[in-house]
């Protein structure tokens, strides 16, 4: 890993505003404003691990935090983003297209057609939504609105090699994963969809049992309710192993 970091470093260290030699990955903060504060704190740990995974990745991909100004600069320098290494531009999406020479694809589920390839110099933006309930089409929209071209996930297309994984609306850190994924195992998307979609399985929070309501006058010792009339009732709290991240 400290190699890895190494080469990420030295990415970001010659990054003049367009990634010539890699794919560049962008994450559009534009969308804050549309979040509640339980969205906003979920996207903020999706990107700390974004970070994570781009930390590890085999081939540095230059990752950029753009619109990264006013209420979403506040709160993610709050968790600590001015630490992580990725490009931070206070431009929104539209404005950096604009004033950079870069060919821009706009990643979004609702998108007829499927990524084939990450080309070297192209910038990949992934909306940083938490898109909870989904608004249907409203990031392929807002891209087809300034003329960007859009694509998806090539999720159907190898809907084989999945095997039960978890499709539909994905987190911003499981596609920024599977583009990582991509890059490092020389251009297998079956292999990088595999190994990082979601296996399906419940999230270990949601396995843990609801504890039973405890009255008041009732006292709670070692796993076990003691009523107002002693009346002993044992609470089995499994323990849950949450599934290992691959990386």
């Amino acid at each position: 890993e400290a190699a890895a970091r190494e080469r990420l470093d030295e990415a970001l260290r010659v990054y003049d505003g367009t990634a010539r030699d890699a794919p560049e990955i962008e994450i559009d903060l534009a969308w804050w404003t549309l979040m509640d504060a339980r969205q906003r704190r979920s996207l903020g740990r999706q990107l700390a691990d974004t970070v994570a995974k781009a930390r590890r990745a085999l081939r540095p991909t230059i990752v950029t935090l753009s619109s990264y100004d006013g209420e979403a600069k506040t709160y993610l320098e709050a968790i600590g983003s001015a630490k992580w290494p990725v490009v931070r531009d206070a431009r929104d999406t539209w404005k950096r297209r604009r004033e950079r020479s870069s060919k821009v694809v706009y990643l979004t589920p609702d998108a007829d057609e499927a990524l084939e390839d990450l080309e070297n110099g192209v910038t990949y933006v992934v909306a940083g939504l938490v898109d909870r309930p989904v608004r249907k089409n409203c990031t392929r929209d807002a891209a087809q609105l300034h003329g960007c071209e859009v694509k998806r996930l090539p999720l159907k297309e190898f809907r084989g090699a999945m095997k039960r994984r978890r499709e539909g609306i994905l987190n911003v850190d499981v596609v920024v994963h599977i583009l990582l994924r991509y890059r490092d195992n020389g251009g297998d998307w079956a292999e990088a969809l595999s190994v990082a979609l979601p296996d399906g399985k419940a999230t270990p929070h949601r396995l843990q049992p609801r504890a039973p309501a405890v009255r008041e006058g009732d006292s709670l010792r070692l796993g076990r309710v003691v009523g107002r009339k002693g009346h002993l009732g044992k609470v089995e709290i499994p323990v849950v192993t949450p599934p290992r991240t691959p990386r």
